[in-house]
This record gives structure tokens, sequence and C-alpha cells, in this order.
């Protein structure tokens, strides 16, 4: 249980990631670490089932998409790609192993 509260479990598939294990829980989203069907090992921000029919919270979800698709610069993780797989919203991006920032 995080300290948002109970939430459901992900599904065990994303399209073509494996979802694993949570990492983090957030206000709107949680974050998994999943594997791509490649291999690679990935992370997966889903929006929170409590907010997955709410289109502002899709439209967020959407907006933070466009935005970090834009980005390129070493210290910020690669945007991988914006999915839906039934119903379940997600974003798919580089997963950096180390300490959060909250944490430092």
């Amino acid at each position: 249980m995080s300290e948002k509260g109970p939430s459901a479990p992900p599904p065990a598939r994303l399209g073509r990631y494996e979802v694993r294990a949570k990492i983090a829980d957030g206000g709107m989203a949680a974050v998994y670490v999943a594997r791509r069907d490649d291999g690679e090992v990935v992370a997966i921000k889903m929006i929170r089932e409590e907010f997955a029919r709410n289109k502002e919270f899709l439209t967020m979800l959407l907006d933070e998409a466009k935005i970090v698709s834009y980005l390129r610069h070493p210290n910020i993780v690669r945007y991988y790609e914006l999915g839906d797989d039934g119903g379940h919203a997600f974003i798919a991006m580089e997963l950096l192993f180390g300490q959060s920032l909250w944490n430092v």
C-alpha cells in the first residue's frame, strides 16, 4: 500500500511492455519498471486508476508527453512513447538508476 492509498495492481502488460514493479507514486500517476519486448528496461508512468477516465488528467498526460518529446539533454530522461492499452494511458521513458531528486 502506498502513502497515496491503496490502488489496483497494474496490468501485466501495456502494449509492448511487461510491467514488473511499482517504483514511485505521485498525485496523478504511478511509475513502474517494465521490460520492453526487445529486452530494454524502461520506466512507465501510468495515470492512477481513479483518474484514468477524467479527460482533464488525460490532457495533462498528453501535454506532458508532447513537451518531453521535444527535450534532448544528457540530464533529462529520454521519452520513448505515449500509449494507451485497454484504457490505461501511459508514457514510456528511459529508466535511470540512482537516488531521486527528492531524496538528494
